[in-house]
């Protein structure tokens, strides 16, 4: 009968685990064993932070190192991955390789959405040479940073321009203005001082 126990809102049901005179004689026998100085044997020692070595051993390498040397992982209880920096960088590059044919081929599905084949196919497309200036190697992927379409391959200098002015049309038609004016006054100058 639940009136046989005493209530507990600890408990899942509500009641304690012993009836009344069970549990009136066990806090009689704790408080008589706190009286004399005893220490209580049922409660669990708390785990302490420097119960946490500082160290751990890769499976890969076996060397001990601090917790510093591991990548970090959150999946992991402790937080910390299975292998070392140096091990972890080698497995993550081999599963790429395995998985993907490069570790190329996973930053380009993976920023891009397309294969290395795609970019040769593209390059090829263009004839070897950057889609803008078409002197230069075509060897960087061009895309719209609002959209994420892929607009073409370019060279370093024509990509990193494009990157400088953010992709602005007006201020790319200014600049290109500003080249123009300057090289007009340029020829002004060349042409004024042959007249006199």
């Amino acid at each position: 009968m639940p009136e046989e126990f005493f209530t507990d809102r600890r408990a899942t049901d509500g009641r304690t685990s012993y009836c009344r005179p069970c549990m009136t004689v066990r806090n009689a026998e704790s408080k008589a064993r706190r009286a004399r100085g005893e220490r209580l044997t049922t409660r669990r020692p708390r785990r302490t932070v420097q119960s946490v070595t500082p160290f751990k051993t890769c499976p890969r390498c076996a060397r001990t190192l601090p917790l510093e040397g591991f990548a970090i992982n959150r999946a992991n209880s402790r937080g910390i991955s299975t292998y070392c920096l140096p091990c972890h960088s080698e497995v993550a590059r081999a599963d790429k390789i395995k998985n993907h044919g490069s570790t190329r081929n996973f930053h380009l599905k993976d920023r891009y959405g397309i294969t290395e084949a795609e970019v040769a196919a593209m390059i090829e497309a263009q004839g070897g040479g950057c889609a803008i200036c078409r002197v230069k190697p075509a060897e960087h992927v061009d895309h719209d940073h609002e959209t994420g379409v892929v607009r073409g391959i370019l060279c370093f200098t024509c990509n990193v321009g494009l990157g400088n002015f953010g992709d602005d049309r007006e201020l790319l038609w200014l600049a290109s203005h500003y080249i123009e004016r300057h090289e007009k006054e340029q020829r002004m100058r060349l042409i004024m001082g042959r007249i006199a």
